[in-house]
């Protein structure tokens, strides 16, 4: 396993010059990590489950309030592949 760093700043300007928000960019990475591996292994994977923690807080104050979220995120190779070559 390889751990990966990405500065902030570079990060963020990366996700809007792509029209996404930086979680869009996060887990564009995790999907995309997600499938070199299965590929790695000889397994395709089509789909990933993601669950996520959102906030739902409303005003300042303090503590957390949150809920989570879960959606699977589908995905076709040929997308991968068609815009990265």
């Amino acid at each position: 396993f390889e751990a990966l760093s990405i500065p902030f700043a570079p990060a963020k300007e990366a996700a809007a010059y792509l029209g996404g928000s930086l979680n869009d960019f996060f887990v564009t990475g995790a999907v995309i990590g997600g499938v070199r591996y299965h590929d790695k292994l000889g397994a395709q994977a089509k789909s990933f489950n993601l669950t996520f923690v959102v906030s739902t807080r409303q005003d300042s104050a303090a503590g957390g309030v949150v809920t989570m979220i879960s959606f699977v995120c589908r995905w076709r190779s040929s997308d991968f592949w068609r815009c990265c070559t």
